[in-house]
């Protein structure tokens, strides 16, 4: 029963978010906007993963976790529809409507990351959501590599038998509507049922009563209709947890280490990240590496896919093993040092494509390793009694720190060249082992509390 829903509930999961992070940077390289442009307007998806924490608690105070995730997908299925009407109609206004959507999109996105996953824990016992980690994660990386690789790829069949990008980029996002739209019919079908309380944030509210003076728990006043007075309560009782969760994060004794590790560890990835598409696509004259779109597809979108998959898996293997304390500093230097291979094909893009390549597993291998012990560092700050909630807040921290240094890297790009980028992304890494040193000098994440 539970394969009939996990793996597809998860590979729906990431779909929209390929799309957002990986496709629309194809999509406006193909459509001619420049890498400011791209950097920036990219940059700024990520601002629903940083503040999804605000409104992820709220969720269930209007419904089920079933319910936002079947409405979610079905409203980012009619948001790839209306892509498809745009691009089709090639207003002098596409862009706007385009980017508008993409926003919509990734909102409803991460909205859906909440339900899907409060969903899953709802209905699966510990034992077997444990089991079903390794199979989310397999389904997650599909959809990677359907979007990344396989729609790249077919964008590039079409462009190679008429040139009109517009119509190319419509029909690929009409297949992927109807994707989003026959996945959303199959999730109504086979997502387990269950009874939905009234206002599910009532264990919330009961744990935050055990911890609090009944005052801030108390119910809320006033003649209005009952449900009206219950909501009312709810809120004002959620806000309560707030500040609770928030003092509690942001009065812990190591704040900055911790906010500097997780705002900078990825510092100079964040930036290469916004450009590697650009450059890979760009051609030789521009500097960059001039693949094709077939190209593109199987070497970022299917090889880059699969080493980001082991480096992420032995990453873990290691840590398990190992301890972070051993590890991090390897991490970091296999998270950041992959960066040179980019350095040295932009300042001889003639070295070959077989290179670029080499370059694009090497790097995504590292990355993927390297970012484990991010991942672990963020579980082990979080541990505690509202460990959920810190978790939540440092997720959103991780999407700051991959937004604001991504957004102006297309500017600084298009002031020094590929070959200047690239210098600038090694000399970013400073900042990076800065934030390492720091936490090892405190003892900071490194083990279980």
């Amino acid at each position: 029963m539970l394969w009939r829903w996990i793996p597809t509930l998860y590979f729906t999961q990431a779909l929209p978010y390929a799309v957002v992070m990986s496709l629309a940077v194809v999509m406006f390289k193909d459509l001619a906007l420049s890498n400011a442009e791209i950097a920036w307007i990219t940059g700024w998806f990520y601002l629903p993963w940083v503040i999804k924490p605000l409104w992820s608690p709220l969720l269930t105070l209007f419904a089920g976790e079933r319910h936002w995730t079947l409405w979610m997908q079905a409203f980012i299925s009619f948001c790839f529809a209306c892509i498809v009407m745009v691009l089709m109609a090639q207003s002098s206004s596409w862009l706007l409507a385009v980017v508008g959507l993409m926003w919509a999109i990734a909102f409803a996105s991460a909205t859906h990351d909440v339900a899907a996953d409060g969903f899953y824990l709802r209905i699966l016992d510990p034992g077997s959501q444990a089991r079903f980690v390794g199979v989310r994660s397999l389904a997650f990386r599909l959809a990677m590599l359907s979007v990344s690789g396989g729609v790249v790829s077919f964008v590039g069949l079409l462009l190679e038998r008429s040139d009109k990008p517009f119509e190319a980029w419509s029909i690929a996002f009409l297949m992927i509507a109807l994707g989003m739209g026959l996945l959303a019919c199959w999730h109504h079908i086979a997502l387990p049922r269950y009874a939905e309380p009234q206002f599910q944030t009532d264990d919330l509210i009961r744990q935050d009563e055990h911890h609090r003076p009944v005052a801030l728990s108390a119910p809320a006043r006033g003649n209005g209709p009952p449900q009206a007075r219950s909501i009312g309560s709810i809120l004002v009782r959620a806000l309560a947890q707030y500040r609770v969760v928030l003092f509690d994060f942001f009065q812990q004794s190591n704040l900055w280490p911790t906010l500097c590790f997780l705002l900078f560890y990825r510092f100079s990835e964040s930036q290469l990240l916004r450009l590697l598409i650009p450059f890979l696509m760009d051609s030789e004259i521009r500097g960059g590496m001039a693949l094709s779109h077939a190209e593109l597809g199987l070497s970022y979108g299917g090889l880059g896919v699969v080493a980001l998959s082991l480096g992420g898996l032995w990453g873990g293997y290691c840590i398990a093993r190992w301890g972070l304390r051993r590890l991090l500093w390897p991490m970091v230097w296999c998270l950041n040092v992959p960066n040179l291979a980019y350095a040295l094909l932009a300042w001889d893009p003639l070295t070959g494509k077989s290179w670029a390549f080499a370059a694009i597993a090497l790097e995504q291998l590292g990355y993927g390793f390297g970012f484990a012990g991010y991942l672990v560092f963020m579980m082990r700050v979080s541990e505690g009694q509202h460990a959920t909630a810190h978790y939540a807040i440092c997720t959103g921290l991780m999407a700051l720190g991959m937004m604001l240094p991504g957004m102006p890297a297309g500017w600084i790009q298009m002031q020094v060249g590929y070959p200047g980028f690239f210098a600038w992304v090694l000399i970013s890494t400073v900042p990076s082992f800065i934030s390492v040193m720091w936490v090892m000098k405190r003892g900071l994440g490194l083990e279980s509390r």
